[in-house]
């Protein structure tokens, strides 16, 4: 029992991570808005977890607080946006740079905490966010190559 288990959630895993790892490529081929694939995507995603939850769970749902569900809301708003500027950079830049630069939000996120959370940076934090920063700089191309006036530099911004 344990290792058919242990082949099921390794081959859901692979299976994710080959279509987040494969949204890039597509989204170059859909002629549509960053805004409406962004949408799609929500719409979708939410139905199917709404049919996820409904089949997979044996007891009624807790009732949520209006304050919880205007939480919620506001995630989801949040990651809709998240979204569309990811696709949108897709249309500026290729999907590698695209890609390394959406995978800053953890840095960026230790340089907003203090602002946000009024948590401490640390001198080793802040370190390594500067560390992050240079090397996503060197990588992305975004000097040394003339792509400050480019659409490579609006790609990497968004």
């Amino acid at each position: 029992m344990e290792k058919s288990n242990n082949k099921r959630s390794l081959g859901v895993f692979v299976s994710s991570m080959l279509i987040f790892g494969t949204v890039g490529v597509v989204r170059r081929y859909i002629p549509l808005s960053s805004a409406l694939l962004a949408f799609s995507r929500g719409i979708l995603g939410g139905l199917f977890l709404l049919v996820v939850s409904l089949i997979g769970t044996k007891k009624t749902p807790d009732k949520i607080s209006f304050k919880d569900m205007l939480k919620l809301i506001l995630t989801g708003i949040f990651i809709g946006f998240n979204w569309m500027l990811l696709f949108e950079a897709y249309n500026h830049t290729t999907v590698a740079i695209a890609t390394l630069c959406y995978y800053m939000e953890p840095t960026i996120v230790v340089l907003l905490s203090p602002l946000i959370f009024k948590e401490k940076l640390t001198g080793k934090k802040a370190i390594c966010a500067a560390t992050s920063i240079i090397g996503m700089i060197l990588i992305s191309g975004v000097i040394g190559n003339g792509s400050l006036g480019t659409g490579n530099f609006i790609g990497i911004l968004l």
